[in-house]
């Protein structure tokens, strides 16, 4: 019978090689050395029950997927969805330049469209999205009234989030902390609309 160890690194590595990621991104989103990493992989050492719930997090499945013993033609049905940073003036938005990683999730609980995910670095969608938390994108050029969307303006290469209101043929950008003020778009302040927010994560 095999051991925890056993099972849990021939699990990991099955992960791994499924993504198609080097196993050094999952130590830096772990905080943790490679050679740790390599430690679980070859069964010499078991992760913290924390770090085993951050690797279920990482690779978006259930603890269970790294803990017991899984079919071996059975894999979770993943995608792999970039992290946009900033965009460069004329790339389309989902180019290989533009994103700065990765995160991954079950297909089944994505849009039949492209996505991406967002990290909200301001808190002007507070307390509806907490400042520092993934937002996943779903990529369209419009939204609808009072729906969140990523935004540029007047081609920043920097994104936002906002709610989006249209009144009198004028679309507004509304943060939800009262402490900013609602952005007015005209031809002097134009918006490119990327996304409609879907939902967020926080790490911890």
């Amino acid at each position: 019978m095999k051991s925890a160890r056993e099972i849990l690194g021939e699990n990991l590595q099955k992960l791994i090689d499924y993504k198609g990621i080097d196993q050094s991104e999952l130590a830096d989103y772990l905080g943790v050395s490679n050679a740790s990493v390599s430690y679980w992989i070859s069964g010499e050492k078991y992760p913290r029950i924390d770090k085993i719930q951050k690797i279920a997090d990482f690779f978006n499945v259930p603890k269970s997927h790294l803990t017991e013993e899984q079919p071996s033609k059975i894999q979770p049905n993943v995608k792999k969805v970039p992290i946009l940073g900033t965009i460069r003036n004329g790339d389309p938005i989902l180019v290989e330049e533009n994103f700065y990683g990765y995160k991954y999730e079950l297909v089944d609980y994505l849009p039949n469209s492209n996505v991406f995910y967002f990290q909200a670095k301001e808190d002007s969608m507070e307390p509806t999205i907490p400042n520092n938390s993934f937002v996943l994108i779903k990529e369209q050029s419009e939204v609808k009234n009072g729906e969140i969307a990523a935004v540029r303006l007047n081609g920043n290469p920097e994104i936002t989030l906002k709610r989006v209101k249209y009144q009198d043929n004028v679309l507004f950008l509304i943060p939800d902390n009262p402490k900013y003020e609602p952005i007015i778009t005209n031809e002097d302040n134009q918006v490119t609309i990327l996304g409609k927010a879907i939902k967020y994560t926080l790490d911890l």
